[in-house]
């Protein structure tokens, strides 16, 4: 982390992507922005003070402990492209034009470089990365993520997971309810599997009905409580179309490696979880069915999901409210 200041003598603050956001909540008095630099000091990106704060403040401790671990790349909703230099906080005077709107300056034109406030960049990147319909982080955001997770899983010997959701028989639902009935299921279902889950978890709308999330830090056999805890939060849901109830199911399919990650890859990963989703769909609406990869000799044998072979087996078959923030 390096502190700087402007011509202004406004504080700021460089901080390296890797740099956990426990680090970050050291440093006081530094502004309200983070610029955030690569390993080669170039600015990827920029994240808010308060967002890093909204973190480590969380209501249970095992989650403000995991987000205090948590690089501060996770925060990133876009990644700036490379530029032409290192980043760095200059004093010297440019001759440049403004650019004014509202009577407010939003930008300078200096040479052939256009330079926008991120106030007004900003919320356009975050944009560009969320899903408009359910708000959830969108297909390119999750293939980011993924790829800094897994190389961050492997560096610290942790596990790794894809859950992946479809909802089953959308496209008859769909065309018989219409597509507002469709939106509303979808967003139900995108509410659903965000709130089922730990904060610092991802979930992401992949394409059409299908969702995916990412999760890392699950212990063997672990994968089943948030399996089951989505499996049943779908079944609770409601649907109505035209004051007739209306029946909407979801599948799942998991996959998730305790090793082995120098001899697969992500993509490795979200493959053996959709065949575990096109098992589950086949199989019956609803149904979750999950692989697991403990040693590196482990055959790939597809499991289902149930309260019979749950860590929670010998406690009446019930999984705690809590649960998922404390495993």
């Amino acid at each position: 982390m390096v502190p700087c200041h402007n011509e202004n003598n406004l504080p700021c603050l460089f901080v390296r992507e890797s740099t956990p956001l426990g680090q970050i909540e050291a440093i006081a008095d530094r502004g309200p922005c983070v610029l955030v630099s690569d390993e080669f000091g170039e600015i990827v990106g920029v994240v808010h003070r308060a967002e890093v704060m909204e973190r480590l403040t969380q209501g249970h401790p095992r989650e403000r402990e995991r987000w205090a671990k948590t690089p501060l790349s996770a925060l990133l909703t876009a990644r700036l492209p490379p530029s032409a230099g290192s980043a760095m906080v200059a004093g010297k005077t440019e001759d440049v034009q403004h650019i004014y709107h509202k009577q407010r300056l939003i930008g300078v034109v200096s040479n052939d470089d256009i330079l926008l406030s991120w106030d007004l960049v900003g919320p356009a990147l975050s944009t560009a990365a969320t899903d408009p319909l359910t708000g959830l982080a969108n297909r390119m955001t999750y293939d980011r993520r993924i790829g800094e997770e897994w190389e961050r899983a492997k560096r610290l010997n942790q596990s790794i997971a894809v859950i992946m959701c479809d909802i089953d028989q959308f496209k008859p639902l769909n065309d018989t309810y219409g597509h507002p009935f469709g939106d509303q299921v979808i967003r139900q279902i995108a509410s659903t599997l965000e709130t089922s889950l730990r904060s610092y978890d991802l979930v992401s709308r992949y394409g059409g009905d299908e969702f995916i999330c990412l999760m890392v830090g699950l212990r063997p056999n672990e994968i089943q409580i948030p399996l089951l805890r989505i499996q049943s939060r779908f079944q609770a849901l409601r649907f109505q179309a035209n004051g007739s109830p209306v029946r909407v199911s979801a599948s799942l399919g998991a996959a998730i490696s305790h090793v082995g990650f120098r001899e697969s890859t992500p993509q490795d990963l979200i493959e053996k979880a959709d065949r575990c989703l096109y098992r589950a769909k086949a199989k019956a609406p609803g149904t979750s069915l999950y692989v697991e990869q403990l040693t590196l000799n482990d055959a790939e044998e597809i499991q289902l999901a149930s309260p019979e072979t749950s860590p929670f087996r010998n406690r009446n078959e019930r999984i705690p409210e809590e649960q998922l923030q404390i495993y």
